[in-house]
């Protein structure tokens, strides 16, 4: 969260002269950029969850933090800027585990990404496998169907909600990964979503920056190679490193290439 506030202030500081180089590139270079639309659907949704997060108790958002999602919340990005996020997916190179921008690469990793989202791993494996009749009772409060959960339920369930017990840690969790940490392609969740946060004193233990990482790589690299129309994951962790970079490490940027949307 820190880093993010740094990050922020230090381009609020700039001259409007430097400023102007990161919010805006040469006219030929701007009307490429606007002209083109994005190439893929992404369901991570961060102002979806600023709402739902904007709308919590006091007490529920320190049950929040309980389950490790503290610094999460705290996160003001506005929009996932989608045309800066296809030209970033373009720049990552799977097998290197990076990505290159303005010739630096930047290394992705399990660590990177809690760094910047602010989650951790806990030493337990998140799982995906096993007796789904443990999660029936979830199911059925979710309104569950053959394609899954519903995640506008979830938001729905989240905005009536004036509780901070156990169920609503269930859905605060599910709804955290599935519209900001490492959501699909589309807006159903799999059943097998709840089997490693049916236990809530367990949930801050697993090892979520390591499984979100995972499903960002899993699904950048199912874009490229078989043509998809979605890119699963979370690309809000491309989106704040590459701020990062350039506003914070002061990586020099070509001003012909793409702009910087703050």
């Amino acid at each position: 969260m820190q880093m993010r506030k740094e990050i922020g202030m230090a381009f609020r500081n700039l001259p409007p002269g430097k400023k102007c180089k990161y919010t805006r590139v040469g006219q030929g270079a701007v009307a490429h950029v606007k002209g083109e639309k994005p190439k893929f659907v992404s369901r991570c949704v961060p102002e979806r969850f600023a709402v739902v997060v904007a709308n919590l108790m006091a007490e529920q958002k320190a049950v929040t933090c309980s389950l490790g999602f503290g610094k999460l919340i705290e996160l003001n990005c506005g929009r996932l800027k989608t045309k800066l996020c296809d030209w970033l997916v373009d720049r990552v190179d799977i097998a290197r585990s990076t990505l290159l921008v303005h010739g630096k690469e930047l290394e992705l990793s399990p660590q990177s990404f809690g760094y910047v989202m602010g989650i951790s791993d806990g030493g337990m494996h998140v799982e995906l496998n096993g007796d789904m009749k443990e999660v029936s009772g979830y199911l059925d409060r979710f309104d569950a169907t053959s394609n899954g959960i519903n995640i506008k339920k979830l938001a729905e369930m989240l905005r009536e909600s004036k509780q901070a017990d156990d169920a609503f840690k269930v859905i605060f969790t599910l709804f955290t990964l599935h519209s900001m940490l490492c959501p699909t392609g589309g807006v159903h969740i799999c059943p097998s979503s709840l089997l490693s946060i049916k236990d809530v004193n367990t949930i801050r233990y697993r090892n979520w920056a390591t499984f979100c990482f995972g499903r960002l790589v899993q699904g950048i690299m199912r874009y490229k190679q078989e043509k998809l129309g979605h890119i699963g994951g979370c690309l809000l962790y491309l989106q704040i490193l590459y701020i990062n970079s350039v506003a914070y490490w002061k990586v020099q940027r070509d001003s012909s290439m793409c702009p910087v949307a703050l």
